[in-house]
């Protein structure tokens, strides 16, 4: 019987023994920070923290209406990326007397996001709130959406709460009901909270969808999807009778289909307005005698070789200075961690995700900037240059040295 006991009781010690090499073997390395704080102020909520030294990288802030946890995670909205050493942001969020709660997960230099949920370490337990009004405060509310099909265009109706308002107009061809859908959308236009009509001319012989938000609530990230009041659920149809060009100017071809539509009309140096003499008078593209080819080698060496300082990265002036909480603070986080360090993939990624959501112009100016170096630096010529010529609009002088230098890559 002793003997029974014995054996039965050493089993027993195996086993835990060996469960717990298992699980001490198997355990999954999740970093994460602790001692998260908020502090609500009147327009405000500031964040602090302390980092953890398990991993380097970047620290991750999300904020939701509910205690985040795994379950309402995918729902909560990602607010900022902060480099490791801060310790700190301040919150600005858009709707007064509403609680907010935080989550701060922390992404390592592979960018691998360690999703690991532990209150009072690094989710808030407390809700946080703001009391002053802000002018996100109120929303606009777009009811009663109607898309109906003409011949040649799609008539969008509806109703606006709040004229002030600026509203985004998409068009998808799957119903927009969630965030994703919206990411996969096209934006056709954005309108005063004043209209109450648009007018869409897509591609005929396909169905589309509609959806009219306004876009504060897509720029905080705080999605209003409401089946027949702000989003389309039937789709709206062009019938497929002919194959011209529906909706845009006509313009007289120069050359056969399938080659696109070209109309010189302009001098090429001038921008002057040209006559149909000097039109109908352009020679037609041959070859240079080699007499003349002979020539045109000697005047090309006769030009000298302008030597060029080497181009590094390059911080925009309002970057540098860009107030806490603002569009530019989140773009600045990115460029700190990343884009100045060298990591120029990882950036490019991220501004990339960061231009997903719509941006002012002068925002989407500079993310076009950045990116154009950071393609530049990675040897994508063609790319790089693309790049620049959308940011030239706010940014010519800062993008003349590039543009210059990429044609010179290019001719060569």
């Amino acid at each position: 019987m002793k003997r029974r006991l014995f054996l039965f009781l050493s089993a027993i010690s195996l086993l835990i023994l060996t469960g717990t090499v298992h699980s001490q073997v198997n355990t999954i390395f999740t970093p994460f920070v602790s001692r998260i704080k908020t502090e609500s102020t009147a327009g405000s909520v500031k964040i602090s923290w302390k980092d953890t030294g398990d991993v380097k990288g970047n620290c991750l802030i999300y904020r939701h209406t509910s205690p985040v946890n795994s379950d309402n995670f995918d729902s909560s909205v990602k607010i900022a990326r902060i480099p490791q050493g801060v310790e700190y942001y301040e919150d600005f969020p858009p709707y007064t007397h509403t609680n907010y709660y935080y989550a701060i997960l922390m992404e390592d230099e592979k960018s691998l996001l360690h999703e690991v949920f532990i209150p009072f370490r690094n989710l808030t337990h407390s809700a946080a709130s703001i009391k002053e009004k802000t002018e996100n405060d109120s929303p606009a509310l777009v009811t009663a959406i109607d898309a109906r099909a003409a011949t040649k265009s799609i008539r969008l109706s509806f109703r606006c709460s709040k004229p002030s308002a600026e509203l985004f107009v998409y068009r998808n061809i799957k119903p927009i009901v969630d965030q994703n859908d919206l990411l996969t959308a096209n934006l056709i236009a954005s309108l005063s909270g004043s209209a109450s009509l648009y007018t869409d001319y897509p591609i005929p012989g396909i169905g589309y969808y509609y959806g009219i938000i306004d876009s504060n609530l897509i720029k905080t990230g705080n999605y209003i999807f409401k089946a027949g009041e702000n989003i389309t659920i039937i789709p709206a149809e062009i019938a497929l009778v002919s194959t011209e060009r529906v909706g845009l100017p006509k313009i007289l071809p120069s050359r056969s289909k399938p080659l696109p539509y070209l109309s010189i009309s302009r001098g090429f140096q001038t921008g002057r307005q040209l006559s149909p003499s000097v039109i109908d008078s352009i020679p037609e593209l041959s070859e240079v005698s080699p007499e003349t080819e002979e020539y045109i080698k000697k005047l090309l060496s006769r030009i000298p070789e302008v030597s060029r300082q080497e181009l590094k990265p390059l911080l925009l002036k309002p970057d540098s200075n860009a107030p806490s909480g603002s569009e530019r603070s989140m773009l600045l986080q990115i460029l700190e961690a990343d884009f100045l360090n060298g990591n120029f993939a990882s950036a490019a990624d991220k501004l990339l995700e960061f231009q997903m959501i719509k941006r002012s112009r002068e925002i989407e100016a500079s993310i076009h900037f950045y990116l154009g170096q950071i393609y530049y630096f990675l040897n994508d010529k063609h790319k790089a240059l693309t790049e620049f010529l959308f940011a030239e609009e706010f940014y010519y002088l800062e993008s003349r040295p590039w543009i210059e230098s990429l044609f010179k890559k290019l001719r060569k």
